[in-house]
């Protein structure tokens, strides 16, 4: 459940060298705003600018922004060929486009569960700080600490028999998993970076468990501890993965408020590896023998973080897709964005948070509705969360939302898609809401 972040790169030092060497061409413009897309991490739109930028094809950053979005749609082995044919041409990127690229590479190595692949761009960024963002090289150093402990094993592997249909527990919507020749039942969380587990349950299942050292940042901006561990089989219905990462927290950090337990979450390696899962209102997962093709692409991968585009009094913005948060919010972004518009629908009133690692009070403004537009259907939000200050220092900078399941459920059912990279939406199971909304 780690959140990276890693933001800032364009700054004024790196639009004024690009103006400098390309003020005689025009090219200084298109270029500036194609990397502010691409900074703010809107794919969706990137990925239009670039088909229109034809002026500027043969450009080391326009490479660079192609593998980007072949990263971002779920496409990593094409992402690494246009790094590997950057690389090999010794192309003249400005110095902090070269940080990102070695962080991308080591994403698409991380994705494609080549962790050996991995660990050698993560060192290169490590072993040279001088050359590049300390933020970046304090994020990789800890991501590294997690490649050594995995170096040595085999990709994660899927086989799906055929389809399934399971029954989610109704409370807590957890899903049954076999681990180890062990059943337990686990959360589905496309937030999640890596599926995790309870240290007991790990122990109870037979995993072995590395020590690691590994910090991680969760949804609640808590820092907490976590080890790792590989599970060589986990059965979810007809689905049978091999090799199969674990954040492993201890048992306290998935305890909360009235004695709840979280055993643990499955997280998006595993999601991403099934093709596509479907959630319906009937409490039920479905997972398809092969996913349909879907004809919308509004979801993105930026790192392990699954996005999605949406629309708000008809302005483009960037989500968070979380079905481990049940309640959608809204981050500081998007309080700055439309803050007139917000103020004048609320009071600012301190807020408990709660997730992995604890509560958190902060301060937030809760308007009566609001409506969202995803996937081509209307999401009339009731009493949403509008967080006023980042959850984490340095963090969420560009991310306007985290839509969670409690607007999901408006719909008979929900399918995400990772081939098409699409959510898909199917009919609607209330009529909306009336009253004075944004």
């Amino acid at each position: 459940m780690s959140r990276r972040r890693f933001s800032g790169w364009v700054g004024p030092a790196l639009l004024l060298l690009l103006a400098v060497s390309d003020d005689v061409t025009g090219q200084a413009e298109p270029l500036a705003e194609l990397l502010e897309l691409y900074h703010q991490r809107d794919y969706f739109e990137l990925r239009a600018a670039l088909a229109g930028a034809t002026a500027l094809v043969e450009r080391p950053e326009h490479r660079f922004l192609t593998a980007a979005v072949d990263h971002a749609f779920n496409r990593p082995l094409a992402s690494n060929r246009v790094l590997a044919e950057l690389s090999s041409q010794g192309s003249n990127l400005p110095a902090k486009l070269k940080s990102e690229a070695l962080r991308l590479e080591m994403e698409n190595h991380v994705r494609l569960h080549d962790y050996p692949a991995a660990l050698v761009a993560a060192r290169r960024i490590v072993g040279a700080p001088g050359e590049h963002p300390r933020e970046l090289v304090s994020e990789v150093a800890n991501t590294t600490l997690l490649l050594e402990a995995l170096q040595a094993e085999p990709p994660q592997t899927v086989e799906i028999r055929s389809a399934s249909r399971l029954k989610l527990e109704l409370r807590r919507r957890l899903v049954a998993v076999t681990l180890g020749g062990s059943r337990v039942e686990l959360g589905i969380d496309t937030g999640a970076n890596f599926s995790v587990l309870m240290r007991s349950v790990a122990q109870a299942a037979g995993l072995s468990i590395r020590s690691v050292g590994l910090q991680v940042t969760t949804s609640t901006g808590r820092i907490v501890p976590a080890d790792v561990a590989v599970a060589d089989q986990v059965t979810l219905g007809r689905a049978e993965l091999r090799n199969v990462v674990f954040l492993v927290f201890p048992d306290e950090l998935l305890s909360f408020a009235g004695g709840a337990r979280l055993p643990g979450l499955i997280g998006l390696p595993v999601l991403e590896a099934l093709g596509e899962i479907r959630l319906l209102a009937d409490n039920v997962l479905e997972i398809p023998a092969r996913p349909p093709k879907r004809g919308e692409s509004n979801l993105a991968l930026d790192g392990l973080e699954l996005l999605v585009s949406a629309r708000f009094q008809k302005e483009d913005i960037v989500c968070r897709l979380d079905t481990g948060s049940g309640r959608t919010f809204f981050y500081a972004p998007f309080f700055q964005r439309f803050r007139s518009r917000i103020e004048s629908l609320g009071q600012r009133q301190p807020v408990e948070i709660e997730g992995v690692g604890g509560a958190r009070r902060l301060e937030a403004i809760e308007v009566s509705a609001l409506t969202l537009q995803v996937a081509r259907a209307d999401l009339r939000l009731r009493r949403p969360l509008i967080y006023t200050a980042p959850l984490v220092d340095g963090g969420e900078d560009y991310l306007a939302c985290n839509l969670g399941i409690d607007e999901l459920d408006g719909f008979r059912y929900y399918a995400i898609n990772f081939v098409d990279m699409a959510l898909f939406l199917g009919p609607a199971l209330r009529r909306p809401a009336t009253g004075s909304s944004l």
